[in-house]
C-alpha cells in the first residue's frame, strides 16, 4: 500500500473513531435459567470494544442471585459469553447507540442507561437423548410430492429407500431453468390430517440450544409453504423460513376410536433452501434442510444429546 493510501485509512479511522468516542460504560448481567431461577456460580466473560486498543472487560462468577456487573472504556459495544456445566452456553451483544444521532446517549463521559441490567437465560440440560438427524442437500423433480422418511433419512421408494412419508415436498416451478426464475414454489406438506402439520417458533438465537425442549401439544398447520414470485430481475413476493426461525413438526398420527391421538411423532426443522442454480439438472429442483427426529412414540422431547445420531454415528451435528 502506498504512503499516501495508508494515511488517509488511519485518518478515516481517527475520524471515525472520535465521530463515534470512547466513553465509561457499566453494565449489570442478570443470569437466570429458562424458569427464570437466578443461575450462582456461573461463568462470565465480558468485553468493551475499544478502537485502536486491547479489548477492555472483566471475567469472573455470578453471585448468589445470578448478578455479574463490569465497567470499563467502551467505543462501540459489548460482548459477553456464559457457561456452566450441565447448562448450555449463551453468548450476548449489547450495542450501545450512536452520540451523534442519540439524544442523550452520552452523559458526563458515561454510556447511558448507566448500568442497566441485562437478563441472560442459562438454558439447563434437561433430558438431552439420541435422535435421527441428518443435513439433507439434494435434487428433486419439479411438480412431484415426494414423502420425506426421517428415520431412513431419505425419500420415500421409489425415490428413496424411505418406508412412511413424515412429510411430503412439492417444488413448483414455472421456470424454464436458473435463468428464467420467474415464478417457483415449495410446499411442504406432512398430511392431510388436521392433527399433523408444523409450527413456526422463533430461535433462541444467543443460547447454544436455540429451540425448545418439547415440541408444543397442539396448534399444527397440515400445511407450510416458501414461495418466491420473481419477474424480469426483481422480487414481487417472497415468503421465506428466516434464519433466526425454524419448524417443530408432528408425524405418524394415530387415534382410537374416540378420536384421541395414541400415537404420534415428534421432529423439528432447523433450516431450509430452496431453488435452482446452474448445477440443477433440467425439470428439477434443489432442496437444503436440517432436521432432528426423536425415535420415541409419543415423545415430544426435542433435546439433542449432540452426540448419539441414530442415522449415521459419524455424521455428527453438535447442536442441541
Amino acid at each position: 500500500m502506498k504512503w499516501w493510501m495508508w494515511l488517509m485509512v488511519v485518518v478515516v479511522s481517527v475520524g471515525y473513531a472520535q465521530e463515534e468516542g470512547t466513553y465509561r460504560a457499566k453494565l449489570t448481567f442478570r443470569v437466570v435459567d429458562s424458569l427464570g431461577k437466578p443461575v450462582t456460580n456461573a461463568n462470565a466473560r465480558v468485553g468493551f470494544y475499544l478502537w485502536s486498543e486491547k479489548p477492555s472487560g472483566a471475567t469472573g462468577k455470578t453471585d448468589t442471585n445470578g448478578f455479574f456487573t463490569v465497567e470499563g472504556l467502551c467505543s462501540v459495544d459489548a460482548t459477553g459469553q456464559f457457561t456452566k456445566n450441565e447448562y448450555y452456553p449463551t453468548s450476548y451483544k449489547h450495542t450501545f447507540p450512536n452520540p451523534r444521532r442519540t439524544p442523550n446517549a452520552v452523559k458526563d463521559g458515561k454510556w447511558q442507561p448507566w448500568n442497566p441490567t441485562i437478563e441472560i437465560t442459562l438454558k439447563e440440560k434437561r433430558n438431552p437423548i439420541p435422535m435421527y438427524v441428518r443435513s439433507i442437500d439434494t435434487q428433486i423433480p419439479k411438480n412431484e410430492r415426494i414423502g420425506f422418511d426421517c428415520e431412513k433419512g431419505d425419500w420415500v421408494k421409489p425415490h428413496g429407500k424411505g418406508e412412511v412419508g413424515d412429510f411430503s415436498v412439492c417444488y413448483e416451478s414455472s421456470a424454464l431453468g436458473w435463468f428464467d426464475l420467474s415464478d417457483k414454489t415449495i410446499r411442504l406438506i406432512i398430511s392431510s390430517k388436521e392433527d399433523e402439520g408444523f409450527i413456526e417458533l422463533e430461535k433462541d438465537t444467543y443460547s447454544f440450544a436455540q429451540t425448545v425442549y418439547e415440541a408444543p401439544k397442539e396448534g399444527y398447520n397440515p400445511e407450510f409453504v416458501l414461495s418466491l414470485e420473481r419477474k424480469e430481475g426483481k422480487i414481487l413476493n417472497e415468503i421465506k423460513l428466516p434464519e433466526n426461525r425454524y419448524l417443530v413438526f408432528r408425524s405418524r398420527v394415530k387415534k382410537d376410536e374416540e378420536g384421541n391421538i395414541i400415537h404420534s411423532r415428534f421432529g423439528k426443522i432447523i433450516s431450509m433452501k430452496y431453488g435452482e442454480n446452474r448445477l440443477t439438472k433440467e425439470g428439477h429442483g434443489y432442496i437444503k434442510f436440517l432436521y432432528y427426529f426423536n425415535p420415541s412414540d409419543n415423545d415430544r422431547n426435542l433435546e439433542y444429546d449432540c452426540v448419539n445420531n441414530l442415522i449415521n454415528p459419524r455424521e455428527r451435528i453438535n447442536a442441541p
